[in-house]
């Protein structure tokens, strides 16, 4: 008959094992927490890698003035395919906020230091004015989601028509407020996108070239514009909720045609009436500047050009829809309210300018708000007071300016001035206090 343990064995090997465990568990604890923290840093250079990458290939939004400060959230990293769409800490095994953000610091021209903390968004740790986000034309909305209360600045360039070899088209305007947000608020900002030698429309409301017999027409130059509801461009309940806008400029038709008229810039209450050929004496052929109640009126058709030209309408610049003999006509400039499309000529001639298109800024004087998100109806024909401005959400900017495109203004890229915005659109928002 087999034997078993006695009570005293047994309590013996208990013991043992008791006192296996005690000199072992520390280690093991220690060692769980060691590999965890590995874990940690070593993602952590993941991180740090993925928005060194993120800040080479987006260097133009990030200016390279020693010691400034960004940040870029492991949202925009995963948003851009360079990170995760989920980080884990590993110490607790809990979900990081994809919201926290890597604090850049320029070191020099050259240099750029990382930090991320899991416990905490280093965002909010940055409290001087240095905290810079910068956004360039990607062809969709683009999401800003505030880090922290406070007063925030937005700047907006809007871009420029097509342009006829060497001779430049309408540029864009500029616009600036100041607007408090709370912490995690969301913006979405729809960049413009350039004009060009095509009869396709541009990004940003921008109106299509005409035909033309040797060289299509330029399209206009889209609008950049800052929303409180997100969408399609030109989705309406998207399109109502516009609380900024920087006019895009026109499109230009043939080089000749640019000695006289407005030359299509983007404006600011108004936009500029495009160019157009004096010698055939008609001054209805180029497009009209988009209002603050209105688009802009489209050329008429001359020396027996041929189809239509449509006029701005709010949110797009005209579409150019006629035939010209030689050069095709330019589209109308995105804006609050669009610019109007150039008229076509016919008899060896070439088409007329687009006209840019108007600003809009909440709290700016002079402008005037839509009644509500559901109707974009003007609330007023004439402005006389600055609650005509006030957008229907109750979001207005203070300390506005706006600035067209053919006078100086700040350059998103450089510490510098330049006249008008030549190129896509561009966004700056910066935290102020």
């Amino acid at each position: 008959m087999k034997k078993g343990f006695t009570l005293i064995e047994l309590l013996a090997v208990i013991t043992l094992l008791a006192l296996i465990m005690l000199v072992i568990t520390p280690t093991l604890v220690n060692n769980l927490v060691k590999t965890r923290k590995e874990l940690n840093d070593s993602q952590k250079e993941l991180i740090y890698s993925a928005t060194d990458k993120y800040i080479k290939e987006n260097k133009s939004n990030y200016p390279n003035v020693a010691k400034s400060e960004y940040c870029v959230t492991l949202n925009e990293l995963a948003d851009n395919g360079l990170l995760s769409d989920s980080i884990m800490n590993f110490i607790d095994e809990s979900d990081v906020d994809m919201d926290y953000g890597v604090k850049v610091v320029v070191e020099n021209k050259l240099t750029y230091s990382y930090e991320f903390d899991y416990e905490k968004n280093l965002c909010e740790s940055i409290t001087n004015t240095n905290l810079v986000f910068n956004y360039k034309y990607n062809g969709t909305f683009q999401t800003f989601k505030a880090p922290k209360d406070g007063t925030y600045k937005i700047e907006l360039w809007g871009a420029s028509g097509g342009n006829s070899g060497n001779i430049t088209a309408g540029l864009g305007a500029y616009t600036k407020g100041e607007i408090k947000l709370k912490k995690g608020e969301k913006l979405y900002l729809y960049l413009g996108e350039q004009g060009s030698n095509t009869i396709y429309e541009s990004f940003g409301g921008g109106g299509s070239g005409g035909n033309g017999g040797t060289q299509l027409g330029n399209s206009g130059g889209g609008a950049t514009d800052v929303r409180l509801v997100s969408g399609s461009f030109d989705n309406a309940k998207s399109l109502n909720s516009r609380i900024m806008v920087a006019a895009g400029g026109g499109g230009i038709g043939a080089g000749v045609y640019s000695e006289a008229g407005g030359k299509g810039y983007g404006g600011t209450l108004i936009g500029f009436d495009g160019s157009y050929y004096s010698g055939h004496g008609d001054i209805k052929q180029y497009g009209k500047g988009g209002t603050q109640i209105s688009g802009g009126i489209a050329g008429i058709n001359t020396h027996n050009g041929t189809g239509t030209n449509e006029s701005g309408s709010f949110g797009k610049g005209g579409n150019s829809k006629s035939t010209s003999a030689s050069t095709g006509s330019g589209g109308g400039g995105g804006g609050y309210y669009g610019g109007g499309a150039g008229g076509a000529v016919s008899n060896n001639g070439s088409g007329n300018g687009g006209a840019g298109g108007s600003s809009y800024i909440s709290g700016h004087a002079g402008c005037i708000a839509i009644k509500s998100e559901s109707d974009s109806t003007p609330k007023v024909t004439t402005y006389s007071k600055i609650e005509d401005s006030y957008h229907y959400s109750g979001k207005k900017f203070t300390n506005t300016l706006m600035i067209a495109g053919n006078a100086s203004m700040p350059s998103p890229l450089t510490d510098s001035n330049m006249v008008g915005n030549n190129g896509n659109g561009y966004a700056r928002i910066t935290f102020i206090s």
